[in-house]
């Protein structure tokens, strides 16, 4: 049980080491914006324009096993909820970590572990 954001990938169906060796696998990898964000641009629409994936397991029991994906752009085995803001052409990512304060705007929690934005441009606009 973890929680796992990966680069911007197109047919990846292989085993792991190919997100590695194999350069039309990832698409688009995460950059940080001026605010120290990880922030990833998506120009494309429909078939093959690429997905992100987001294994998000850890509520309950932290996992064991290796983070070490190479398709993956941040991995976290603390326990937490992931939270998704989805607004025009913007998808805003957090995970929220288990550490509990009642002051807090996001249902209690005000550890974030993990912070990402998904902006599409180009072709992508509005669709």
């Amino acid at each position: 049980h973890s929680y796992e954001r990966s680069h911007l990938l197109n047919g990846h169906f292989g085993p792991s080491h190919e997100a590695a060796t194999n350069p039309s696998v990832i698409k688009s990898r995460w950059a940080k914006d001026t605010e120290g964000v990880d922030t990833l641009l998506k120009s494309e629409c429909g078939p093959n324009s690429g997905t992100v994936y987001i294994v998000t397991g850890g509520g309950a029991i932290r996992g064991g096993g290796s983070l070490d994906h190479p398709a993956m752009a941040f991995s976290h085995k603390n326990r937490g909820s992931s939270l998704l803001e989805f607004d025009d052409n913007e998808l805003r990512i957090w995970l929220l970590g288990e550490h509990r304060d009642d002051k807090d705007d996001y249902a209690g929690y005000n550890n974030i572990l993990d912070e990402a934005v998904i902006k599409k441009t180009g072709g992508c606009i509005n669709s």
